[in-house]
């Protein structure tokens, strides 16, 4: 029968360069040596029991307390004070109330390269992060198919031949065929030009000459 995985890891490395660290320093400020030996006992309980977290329940202060010696209320006052100065991710222990590191999860995964264990992606703080886009909407408008707040839709005003008035009028006494075709060209801001070249009377005898046509079909 094959022996169950473990989750956790059996070692992990203690840099010699520990208590130069800043953040050890401060730790060690504020709490003295029962500050970074609380601080160790959460790495070898997130070490040991899952790999690269520890998970932060009603239980845990009490247990870490037990371990060390030390009062559980002294012990919730530490581990708070090393999510203030970044020893462990602020936005996992609000969130998640999970105890884990950037250091704690490299250091898990240079231990763990000769396995097949890995970092859960929901708690993963090695990842890059990808910037989050908004979501494409797409409408129907028009008879075609858009997507709305990516691609705006054209709406400039092209050019456009609108006719008047087109109309067959009587044969006047020449014998000659009065045409009665006015032209209007919509330009892009709307300007509006005509063949009769301003000649108001003459528009208006075609216009009612075309009416009479009209009339008489």
């Amino acid at each position: 029968m094959a022996r169950p995985r473990r989750k956790g890891l059996s070692y992990f490395p203690l840099d010699t360069h520990f208590m130069s660290d800043r953040k050890i320093q401060r730790l060690a400020q504020r709490y003295g040596c029962n500050g970074i030996c609380i601080y160790i006992a959460v790495l070898c309980e997130a070490y040991g029991e899952n790999g690269y977290y520890a998970c932060y329940d009603g239980d845990f202060c009490f247990d870490i307390g037990f371990t060390t010696g030390q009062d559980e209320k002294l012990v919730k006052e530490i581990i708070e004070f090393c999510v203030q100065i970044r020893l462990f991710d602020s936005e996992l222990m609000e969130y998640r109330q999970i105890l884990s590191s950037v250091g704690i999860q490299q250091r898990f995964e240079e231990i763990s390269r000769r396995t097949a264990m890995q970092i859960d992606a929901e708690l993963n703080l090695l990842a890059p992060k990808m910037p989050q886009t908004p979501p494409i909407i797409v409408t129907e408008t028009g008879g075609q198919t858009a997507p709305v707040g990516v691609i705006a839709t054209e709406t400039g005003v092209s050019a456009t031949e609108t006719t008047v008035c087109a109309a067959k009028t009587p044969e006047n006494r020449n014998g000659n065929t009065n045409k009665n075709t006015t032209t209007q060209k919509t330009g892009f801001y709307g300007y509006q030009s005509s063949n009769d070249h301003g000649e108001a009377a003459r528009r208006a005898e075609i216009l009612l000459m075309a009416q009479e046509a009209t009339r008489g079909r």
